[in-house]
């Protein structure tokens, strides 16, 4: 059985190979709120990013869902749950598609991450 864990570490490693840093949140007293935020590498700069993890078959609770509108709304960049290790490879990837021509740029001139 695939755990969240599982899906955690995978994201994180392979993100962070990019320069990526993935945070695991802790917000006690703030229930729903998303549990991963991922910084985007020094050599691409943007807003941080929030997703939840879930298993594959889970969905997110509706308070969850009602704070990543409101996190939205305040300027951040909540990304779709991803829901799985097979989602999770696919959300990767589009990750390191939207930061690989600065990864270029910065390994070519020799910027760090």
């Amino acid at each position: 059985m695939i755990l969240e864990t599982d899906i955690e570490q995978g994201l994180r490693e392979r993100l962070e190979e990019f320069g990526f840093k993935v945070l695991k949140l802790y917000t006690p007293g703030h229930t729903g709120a998303m549990d991963r935020m991922i910084l985007r590498p020094r050599y691409s700069p943007g807003p941080p990013m929030f997703v939840e993890l879930k298993r594959r078959g889970k969905k997110l609770r509706p308070l969850q869902a009602a704070i990543g509108e409101d996190w939205k709304k305040r300027g951040c960049e909540v990304l779709e749950p991803i829901l799985g290790i097979a989602d999770m490879t696919e959300r990767v990837s589009e990750l390191i598609d939207m930061v690989i021509l600065d990864y270029r740029h910065a390994k070519m001139f020799g910027q760090g991450q």
